[in-house]
């Protein structure tokens, strides 16, 4: 079979343009209103995970904290001789004068510790005092596994469960000891109430809910919501029967409340009576976390709707024949990305793309000779040229607090009378290089090369102490050098701190960005002063220096242009 490409031959270059791209903008807007979408909501799963860890991590903490002040409560109260003393009496048998001289002793405890209830048995386990129905005693509670291990002596690990009715608690209970003997048991507790729950919803910004078997008892919820949290129960009951046996909180499970789509985990409250059956639901909204990704995505696409009709309205415009000219000035580009500035483009035509070529080209020399001026050009003054606005150089400058670091190579004129011109000028670019190299690695910016002097200027907040390293660094890598080759170069190093003048100097037909003032001076008089192999501190700079290197404390030395001698710092290193 033959395929006619004659209607695709024909098919205009605009219309070529105006699909392909238009097609182009639409697929990648979709592929980018897909990709936020899906990294959102996976972001945002993971948050709602994280946020599950942090309730799950506060629940235990309120267990923590009900758990130790019930414990310290009940040892508090345990150790009245006077409770002891009324415990004794019920040792042989509970009548109501006994009842009513323990509930007077517990209504006092209560108040005293903020506990919900106050359980008190004899050594029996029999019922003395109950705070939350006074009216009775003498029933057995010896069967409770937390009375039943009090009454053996046993001091808590953790708090109990303990469920009447509708009502949950959560209880501590202790043996009262008179030396050996056990009078009989103290047992405080909490109750699960809606107004804690509340609180807990606050803090963990969750839907808080706590079952008894499947039988919801309190829950931030409302009452359709909480009726779907309920079935989901049932529905998840495999998985949380699993975690109940390993003792851990369910995977966060995907449920609907109310047409709402909400993350679940369950967990369980710590042993007691009734064996793990009291758990707890932490649910979050999934869709109201997601709703942020709503706007986001309408936003995305109605950015993607207006660049398409703008894209559709570019590519009608182009015209014919354009394609060949773009595709040598990319070749271009991409040829002076790679540093190949002897890169031309032969106009062919004089219309606007031959005007574009030659513009091209003119853009090209000037990169090129921009290219090899930066070899001259400080870094600081390149900045300053990256900083001129429409109005021109001006001169002036401004005050500036910095470090100014100078480097002399010592006995360098000596060294350039003995060998060649050619071996001075090579040996000299090679030192100054190899310096040029550690200034800009520690952030400094060359300033300037005086013969065979080097300055620079550090600045930022570890000004100091990156000058300090570098010139370490020079130091060990002129030794390194000495090493190599038959000449032993050896450098002064003087470093100071303090505010400088740092501006355009000189005048409207040669400029020189660079800095001027006192400490710059003091800065070159240690240069000076330095001897082969030494790096010197100002007093400032010293003071400033956060790395733990040693320095030396030098006798003052005189300096010109400053009346009082100038404390110096020795820098040493191995």
């Amino acid at each position: 079979m033959k395929i006619n490409f004659s209607y695709s031959l024909r098919f205009g270059l605009r219309n070529k343009l105006l699909i392909g791209v238009g097609g182009l903008i639409v697929v990648i807007f979709a592929g980018v209103l897909w990709f936020i979408g899906n990294r959102i909501e996976v972001q945002t799963r993971n948050q709602i995970q994280a946020s599950f860890e942090r309730t799950k991590n506060i629940f235990d903490r309120i267990e923590e904290i009900q758990f130790n002040h019930l414990l310290e409560s009940c040892i508090l109260i345990s150790e009245q001789p006077q409770f002891k003393a009324n415990l004794d009496l019920a040792r042989f048998g509970i009548n109501e004068e006994v009842h009513q001289t323990v509930l007077f002793n517990a209504n006092e405890f209560l108040e005293l510790v903020n506990t919900d209830i106050i359980f008190i048995t004899n050594s029996r386990g029999e019922l003395i005092v109950r705070t939350d129905q006074t009216d009775k005693f003498g029933e057995n509670f010896s069967q409770l596994p937390f009375i039943a291990s009090a009454l053996e002596g046993n001091d808590p690990d953790n708090a109990s469960i303990y469920i009447e009715g509708n009502d949950v608690y959560r209880v501590v209970s202790v043996p009262v000891l008179s030396r050996n003997d056990i009078l009989g048991t103290l047992t405080l507790g909490f109750k699960i109430k809606y107004k804690e729950v509340e609180q807990l919803k606050e803090d963990t910004k969750s839907e808080i809910s706590f079952f008894l078997n499947h039988r919801l008892l309190v829950t931030t919820l409302d009452e359709e919501s909480a009726v779907d949290l309920t079935k989901s129960t049932f529905v998840y009951n495999d998985k949380i029967q699993e975690a109940k046996a390993t003792n851990l909180r369910t995977n966060s499970m995907e449920h609907i409340f109310k047409d709402e789509r909400y993350l679940v985990v369950f967990s369980f409250l710590s042993e007691g009576q009734s064996s793990s059956d009291v758990m707890y639901a932490i649910a979050i909204s999934l869709d109201s976390a997601l709703e942020p990704l709503r706007d986001l995505q309408q936003f995305i696409l109605f950015i993607g709707l207006v660049a398409v009709l703008i894209t559709f309205a570019i590519s009608f415009l182009v015209a014919k024949g354009v394609t060949d000219p773009v595709k040598k000035l990319v070749e271009g580009a991409h040829k002076i990305g790679s540093g190949d500035y002897n890169f031309s483009i032969n106009p062919n035509t004089t219309d606007e793309i031959g005007t574009l070529a030659k513009a091209f080209n003119e853009m090209t020399a000037g990169l090129r000779e921009r290219f090899h001026m930066e070899k001259f050009v400080s870094t600081s003054t390149l900045n300053m040229i990256k900083q001129i606005d429409k109005d021109g150089v001006k001169l002036g400058g401004e005050r500036k607090n910095v470090t100014v670091f100078f480097s002399d190579i010592r006995g360098f004129t000596a060294f350039s009378e003995k060998v060649d011109p050619e071996e001075v000028i090579s040996m000299l670019n090679m030192c100054l290089s190899k310096q040029a190299k550690l200034v800009v690695k520690y952030g400094g910016a060359i300033d300037k090369y005086v013969g065979d002097e080097l300055v620079a200027v550090f600045e930022g907040e570890n000004m100091v102490d990156n000058s300090v390293l570098c010139a370490i660094e020079i130091q060990k890598e002129m030794q390194n050098l000495n090493e190599q080759i038959s000449h032993n170069i050896r450098i002064g190093i003087g470093i100071n701190t303090g505010m400088v003048l740092m501006g355009n100097m000189g005048s409207e037909e040669r400029l020189d960005y660079t800095v001027l003032g006192s400490n710059v001076n003091l800065g070159a008089r240690l240069c000076n002063s330095a001897k082969a192999g030494q790096i010197l501190l100002s007093e400032s700079s010293y003071r400033l220096m956060k790395t733990k290197v040693k320095a030396n404390s030098l006798e003052p030395i005189s300096v010109k242009g400053i009346s009082k001698p100038v404390q110096v710092y020795d820098v040493i290193y191995s």
